[in-house]
């Protein structure tokens, strides 16, 4: 693993402040190691090509359909080439040799461009950051006119601090669907993240199938829930991915030197296994007879109560771990990764210290307790898992009652599992709720829909160190990366979810490349500020705090024929995705809202349908996302609302739209 000892860190930090890290100026995104402007500029134009062999060659192919939409004009791939203006990619065994395969090094000159890669994936990085070189309008998905293409003169030397660089994404809560999951990995190689872990199994749904056992996913990926047709929603709720659609997004992970890990927790979170298996649960216990929601998803409800039903496999049933050993020899089959990640946290033991079968379990094995209980049951998985030539990873709640230095350890809690697992010899990931947990609101402002308790703001994602400065080398060697993730009972729309994560996943991107010693909270905001932008330009739902009011409603709108329309010319700036929040303010009656649509000289152009309500003290999905791909200088845009009054007439409040 690249991790630079203390001293090698000191270095690098007293030779970039004489190197002068222009990749601030230059807002790239995470900051690379050392970079230094010159004078000057490259055109990129019809004429330029670029110079690269074999899977080099594929690198700038996939660079290419990533500009070409913006560009109108396609860019050629050549093995050789006299060409005046031309870009270079080369494979560098020294750049290897010396700080990896993702690391790369990148000379513009007016007429040529050479980009030294350590590998194949430091060819792909580099090629990210030459995206980011360009202007901001590189990003759009729509070929625009009258755009002045051109890099400036730069050199750059590139590596990555840590090995893992990961996102969780919790689709058991709520499932998304595979252009989804294909999206988040688009952005996350934009930011050079290179693990997605899919947490695919929990209480709330199994979205994985699995062909020796189909009806895991026949029963545990479906809840019902209670019918609302006016608000759209009626019968089951779920979804699951097929084996093929998971070799596709592997596939496509791969493309972008993204590692899929799979997660099947286990022994806890398993209602929706012990829904489909209920013999597996604890002969005493009782199993709730369905898959639970969680909170209020899709509508409010009880919360789970974990005397309510088991939510753990019986630790003491034989049968339990072949079961296991066919569901992991099928993992294997779809996931190259060398992980398999089993969960293990927040097992409600209660239930194994009742139960006859897991305290003679305790008695045969000799053990002390149901924690030494936990740590005997990840060991058999643990062995499992070896035969399969596979690794096991786990929640630091498996380091409880003991567990073999072979296991490695995602440290959520803080990273205390992590400052324990690297004393035990065992390698870590931190992924820890206190800076990388973005189902926490990220603000306090009124128009945020609200998510899980507690606060995680831009600034303290950024500003979370997870790593002591006292740590001794031989223990740092140990921690494998960091970790961002995503828990979603409460956003159950993928437009909130990207609203939760970016840009709060561009500082533990940041984080997890950059060295510590670059950080700068007020400068890494002017960095984002600008990459918001890009982000704009992509059509990604991202978090901005500044709104406008553009309109506001009143009982005597909800009365008209002509219903909520509203000329918003005067406010749109660029194309982009808009986000629209409607806030009740006065009167004895809400608002139910049905859609929101752009109009462009009176014809809809882009809209979101789905229901929502503001009323006094309650909100409900009241946030629009209208993607506007396109903005015509000389049009008509305005905003149509369709609402009606919820009881009543009486209602007055106002109507914010967030720019990009």
């Amino acid at each position: 693993m690249i991790y630079r000892t203390v001293l090698f860190m000191i270095c690098i930090m007293v030779h970039t402040s004489l190197f002068a890290n222009d990749g601030k100026t230059l807002n790239l995104l995470p900051l690379p190691v050392e970079v230094k402007l010159g004078t000057g500029q490259f055109q990129l134009n019809e004429e330029v090509v670029i110079i690269a062999k074999n899977s080099l060659a594929l690198e700038a192919q996939k660079f290419i359909e990533k500009v070409q939409s913006a560009l109108g004009f396609k860019i050629n791939i050549t093995e050789d080439s006299n060409a005046e203006t031309r870009i270079y990619l080369i494979l560098d065994p020294q750049l290897n040799s010396k700080y990896g395969k993702e690391s790369y090094k990148i000379n513009v000159s007016t007429k040529i461009i050479t980009i030294k890669a350590g590998g194949d994936e430091g060819a792909f990085y580099a090629l990210q950051t030459l995206r980011q070189l360009l202007p901001t309008e590189i990003f759009s998905r729509v070929e625009l006119k009258n755009i002045d293409w051109t890099i400036p003169c730069v050199e750059i030397l590139d590596y990555p601090r840590f090995d893992w660089r990961g996102y969780m994404l919790d689709v058991s809560r709520t499932f998304a669907d595979a252009d989804y999951v294909k999206h988040t990995l688009d952005i996350m190689a934009e930011h050079k993240m290179n693990v997605f872990h899919w947490h695919l199994v929990d209480n709330n749904g199994w979205r994985i199938e699995i062909k020796k056992h189909p009806w895991l996913t026949e029963k545990g990926a479906w809840r019902m829930q209670p019918n609302y047709p006016k608000r759209g929603i009626t019968g089951r709720y779920g979804g699951f991915y097929t084996q093929e659609q998971i070799r596709d997004i592997v596939a496509y992970a791969k493309e972008r030197h993204i590692t899929v890990l799979p997660e099947i927790d286990i022994p806890g979170h398993s209602t929706a296994l012990l829904h489909t298996i209920p013999e597996f649960a604890c002969p005493n216990a009782k199993t709730t007879g369905y898959v639970r929601f969680f909170n209020d998803f899709p509508q409010r409800g009880k919360p789970f109560d974990k005397h309510e039903g088991s939510n753990a496999v019986c630790a003491g049933n034989d049968e339990v771990f072949p079961f296991f050993d066919e569901i992991i020899e099928e993992l294997v089959s779809l996931f190259p990764c060398e992980y398999i990640h089993i969960g293990g946290d927040e097992v409600n033991k209660e239930w194994w210290e009742a139960c006859p079968k897991c305290q003679q379990r305790i008695r045969d094995e000799g053990l002390s307790d149901s924690d030494e209980l936990q740590a005997y049951f990840i060991k058999r998985l643990e062995s499992i898992i070896n035969t399969h030539n596979k690794k096991l990873i786990g929640w630091d709640e498996i380091l409880e009652g003991g567990i073999t230095k072979s296991s490695t350890i995602m440290s959520w809690r803080g990273n205390r599992g992590a400052l324990t697992a690297v004393q035990n010899g065992q390698k870590t990931v931190i992924a820890s709720n206190q800076g990388y947990y973005f189902q926490k609101d990220q603000t306090d402002n009124p128009l945020h829909p609200k998510q899980w308790p507690g606060m995680l703001t831009l600034q303290t994602a950024y500003e979370y160190e997870p790593i002591p400065l006292n740590m001794p080398q031989e223990q740092m060697d140990l921690v494998l990366g960091i970790q961002s993730a995503l828990w979603t009972p409460f956003t159950n729309k993928p437009d909130l979810w990207d609203l939760a994560v970016y840009p709060r996943n561009f500082a533990v991107s940041e984080n997890a490349w950059s060295e510590s010693g670059h950080k700068n909270w007020e400068e890494f905001q002017q960095r984002v500020q600008k990459h918001r932008l890009r982000l704009a330009y992509e059509g990604v739902a991202y978090w901005r705090e500044a709104s406008e009011r553009v309109g506001q409603w009143t009982s005597e709108d909800l009365k008209s024929p002509k219903g909520l329309v509203i000329d918003v010319t005067s406010f749109l700036t660029q194309a982009g995705k808009y986000l629209i929040v409607l806030d009740h303010t006065t009167g004895t009656d809400g608002l139910e809202i049905r859609s929101v649509k752009f109009l462009k000289n009176g014809k809809p152009i882009a809209s979101d349908f789905h229901y929502g309500t503001t009323e006094e003290g309650s909100d409900k999905d009241r946030m629009y996302f209208v993607d506007l791909q396109s903005l015509e200088k000389d049009a008509k845009y305005e905003l149509e609302i369709g609402a009606s009054g919820f009881g009543g007439m009486d209602s007055n409040g106002d109507i914010h739209m967030f720019k990009p």
